[in-house]
């Protein structure tokens, strides 16, 4: 009474991109109806292979490789096909996306992971996870003409950066613990820098970073005396944290020459010294 249903296609449209998905369905039957030993499981398998020309689109790039199903899978099934996979302990996918926008400061990245370890069953998942940056931008400066003043030298960018990772059984995947095992937050950064001449010889910088994460669970810990245990206590909400930090430097570049008498091996020596001093600061 045991069946299977297999499928694969194989897709391409010239010049843009190409790739392989496969599907595995198997019902298997153990022992006979009334028996002890009777019993029915169920083992998939998805297998999804996707590239892309790069000259399709210089501004966006998007790729998969996708192996993902029952942990059991290789092993339970009766596939001779896959015989060759029989001692294969760890199923990996990938699918990633990147975007950038012309005429923009703004790029995109993103991306998705997934691990399955078949001997103990667990999954380890990173999806989604995001990048948002933003070059560097000199809002005082006027477009087309040299940035001379330290007010024109201001440069500010901006990244967001997300993600949501979690690892669980196989057997959670698609139940309500699959959200609430999931460990997420985003964090925003913005450095902001300039520079400036002193006495046309010396290099003044100075700069700025703030930092914010948001997190939307918070675990709190105590200490059961009378049971002598560690008590963890799970809430979920948004949670933020921040951090500021400042950095100052002078900086100069010193040459020096030696010269030798006329006729010498060596007619000259050229020495460097580059000497600095920097100030760095960061509250709590």
């Amino acid at each position: 009474g045991s069946w299977a249903v297999r499928g694969t296609t194989r897709y391409k449209r010239r010049y843009a991109f190409n790739g392989t998905l496969s599907y595995d369905y198997s019902n298997l039957v153990n022992g006979r109806l009334g028996n002890g030993d009777f019993g029915v499981r169920t083992a998939y398998n998805i297998r999804w292979n996707h590239s892309q020309d790069p000259k399709f689109d210089p501004t966006a790039t998007y790729s998969a490789n996708v192996n993902f199903g029952s942990s059991d899978y290789y092993r339970a099934t009766y596939n001779t096909l896959h015989n060759d996979q029989f001692l294969n302990n760890t199923l990996s996918s990938s699918i990633s996306y990147s975007k950038r926008w012309e005429d923009s400061p703004f790029s995109l990245t993103m991306s998705a992971r997934g691990t399955q370890n078949t001997n103990t069953k667990i999954t380890q998942l990173a999806l989604p996870n995001f990048s948002l940056n933003m070059g560097r931008q000199f809002p005082f400066a006027t477009k087309g003409k040299p940035k001379e003043t330290w007010l024109e030298n201001i440069g500010i960018t901006y990244s967001l950066a997300g993600q949501n990772s979690l690892s669980l059984p196989d057997s959670l995947l698609g139940t309500s613990q699959f959200f609430t095992k999931a460990r997420n937050g985003l964090r925003h950064s913005i450095p902001i820098s300039t520079s400036l001449k002193l006495f046309k010889y010396i290099n003044l910088s100075f700069s700025v970073n703030y930092n914010e994460r948001w997190g939307f669970s918070r675990e709190n810990r105590s200490f059961d005396t009378a049971q002598n245990v560690l008590v963890r206590d799970t809430t979920y909400g948004l949670n933020t944290s921040r951090e500021f930090s400042a950095s100052s430097g002078l900086a100069t570049t010193l040459y020096g020459l030696v010269q030798f008498e006329e006729g010498s091996y060596v007619e000259a020596v050229r020495h460097v010294m580059r000497p600095s001093l920097s100030l760095n600061w960061r509250p709590d």
